[in-house]
């Protein structure tokens, strides 16, 4: 028959006393549990394993999957080790030919792109020029090269009188952009006279207002007037000179 719990204590104290311990070390609480499993229940003899002279408990064998690895063979890891390093040296050869073949398609994206800009650029070359040539050449014609310059091509321009008024297309009033020289300039003549309504296809209104735009500018100093203005007469001369085949090719003279 089992003693009482209260029995149980005193023997386990009264041993505790009687082993030379303190009773606040031998109950001591220290040991942390796990908050979702339940405390162990301690016994007697678990109490008094931790006294001196105690026998201590049998130790457990070790489980079966703490067992020493196999046997490895040697020249087999070597082998699978070459294999491995054969296939990481085929990856960067690989890596090295696409960056190779990528930098020579971008090699010749940027020719395909330079030769795209020289046409571009040669075929409107030869826009500007054929815009140029007002003189219809036919089969048979004989020209000289003079025939070819500016001069006599101006004779060969169609002269003919506009049919709308760009002001009202535009909605602008004219007097209000007489700042603007380069808009001026398209309603003077080179010696700077105002060019008559037949020549500017304006209506009545819109005349005056570009004449007086244009009194207003020569008045106030901005527009010369017996000449174009001089960025006028600077910017065809650049023109012309650049489609000049007798230009100055650059390089050492």
């Amino acid at each position: 028959m089992m003693a009482p719990l209260r029995f149980q204590c005193f023997n386990a104290s009264r041993q505790i006393v009687k082993n030379g311990l303190n009773t606040r070390v031998a109950f001591s609480t220290s040991c942390v549990s796990r908050s979702d499993e339940p405390p162990p229940r301690s016994s007697t003899s678990d109490l008094l394993d931790i006294f001196p002279g105690s026998t201590p408990k049998p130790v457990e064998p070790e489980s079966q999957s703490q067992a020493r690895p196999a046997f490895s063979n040697p020249i087999q890891t070597l082998a699978q080790r070459q294999q491995r390093n054969q296939a990481g040296n085929a990856r960067i050869l690989n890596l090295f030919q696409r960056s190779a073949d990528r930098s020579q398609q971008l090699a010749s994206s940027r020719a395909r792109g330079a030769t795209t800009v020289e046409e571009m650029q040669n075929r409107n070359l030869a826009q500007d020029l054929s815009k140029q040539i007002s003189r219809r050449w036919r089969a048979g014609d004989i020209y000289a090269p003079h025939d070819l310059s500016e001069v006599e091509m101006a004779k060969w321009k169609k002269r003919t009188q506009p049919h709308h008024d760009v002001f009202d297309v535009l909605n602008l009033n004219p007097e209000e952009h007489y700042r603007n020289f380069s808009m001026i300039s398209e309603y003077m003549t080179p010696m700077g006279r105002i060019k008559h309504s037949k020549e500017t296809g304006l209506r009545p209104v819109n005349q005056r207002r570009i004449a007086r735009a244009i009194r207003r500018a020569i008045g106030i100093g901005m527009h010369p007037s017996v000449h174009r203005h001089p960025e006028i007469i600077y910017k065809t001369n650049e023109r012309n000179e650049s489609n000049s085949p007798f230009r100055a090719l650059p390089g050492p003279m």
